[in-house]
Parts: structure tokens; sequence; C-alpha cells
């Protein structure tokens, strides 16, 4: 009989789902998230997409655009390594488990605070091509990060587990874990 558990860096992704969650920031529908662990498993930092302290959420005010992309978010990887940071945790050879493929600035980040290995779950709206840009080819063989796609469907390894948020504006609603991803449960016991 196989064991019922995930696999680390299975649950390292079913956290990345619960950071996501938190995101302020939706351009994406389910939010981006970040988890850095050791490579134990043990959780060293998470973060989310979302505005910095103490500043408007753009699902209060909506997004600021520049060349497409909001600029009033702080990416998720960046929040994490700032949560690392701020506890005085070190991060050099940890794994960052991460919603998204990390965007340029991102990947530079986590190169420099010492990721040993990324885990990622799906590419940011058709960006698959960009490991082929010659920049950023360049930062993928200089990082010297290893990078694992793992989809979503090789997440939920028993019968599809999604965890849903509550539905938009229903922050009463309590969490529970459903097999249909469409599904959204609000005020579920």
């Amino acid at each position: 009989m196989s064991d019922p558990r995930p696999t680390k860096t299975q649950y390292g992704m079913l956290l990345v789902r619960a950071a996501a969650s938190r995101a302020t920031c939706r351009k994406t529908v389910d939010g981006v998230g970040c988890v850095i662990t050791s490579r134990d498993g043990r959780v060293l930092a998470t973060g989310y997409n979302g505005s910095v302290p103490g500043a408007p959420h753009c699902e209060d005010v909506g997004h600021l655009l520049l060349d497409g992309h909001c600029v009033r978010t702080v990416h998720s990887e960046a929040n994490a390594i700032a949560d690392a940071a701020r506890r005085g945790i070190a991060l050099e050879g940890a794994i960052a488990y991460i919603t998204m493929k990390p965007c340029h600035n991102c990947l530079k980040l986590l190169s420099a605070t010492g990721i040993w290995k990324v885990v990622f779950a799906e590419y940011y709206k058709g960006t698959h091509n960009e490991d082929e840009h010659p920049s950023y080819k360049w930062l993928l063989d200089h990082s010297g990060i290893i990078f694992e796609q793992m989809p979503w469907e090789v997440v939920d390894h028993r019968g599809g587990i999604r965890l849903h948020p509550p539905e938009p504006g229903v922050y009463e609603s309590v969490w529970k874990i459903e097999p249909h991803p469409e599904r959204y449960i609000a005020g579920a016991q």
C-alpha cells in the first residue's frame, strides 16, 4: 500500500496554495504564493503577492498598472525573503515552492539569497518560452538554482484535493478541503 501522505514536495506545494489564498493582488485567478523551506521540509518563510505594509490593497482600490504589470504589488518571492530577513532566518540552501515560475527580478533575488531549488506549478500567462529569452536563460545558467515543475494535478495526489478560499468579500467563511476545483464553499461547516 502506498503512503497516503503527500511527499515533502507535494506538501510544500499544498502550503503554497494556502499562502496564495492571502494574496491581495489577484491578476491571476488564485493569487501567487511562495513558501520557503529547509531541505528537510521545515517552513522558514512565506509570502504572497500584495501591497507594501500599510498601503491600500489592489482588491480594495484596483491595480496600478505599468506596461501591463501591477507596480503596487510586491511579489510573493520578495515578500517571503523579506519575511525571513525580518526574523533573522538564513535561506542559504533552502527550497522555494512557488505558484508560478519566478520573473527575472525574483529569480535574481532567489539566487542572491542562496536558494538551492525552486519548485513551481505553472508558468505566468504563457511565458513558458521565457526560458529561451537570452537574459532569462543567462540568469538560469548562472543562478545555480535547480528548477522543478510540479503541475497542480501532481500536487493533488489524492483525488484532486484543493484548498478553496471563501468567496470574495465573505471573510467569515470557513475554509474547507473539497475535491472539486471549480467550487468555492462559503459558510461551510
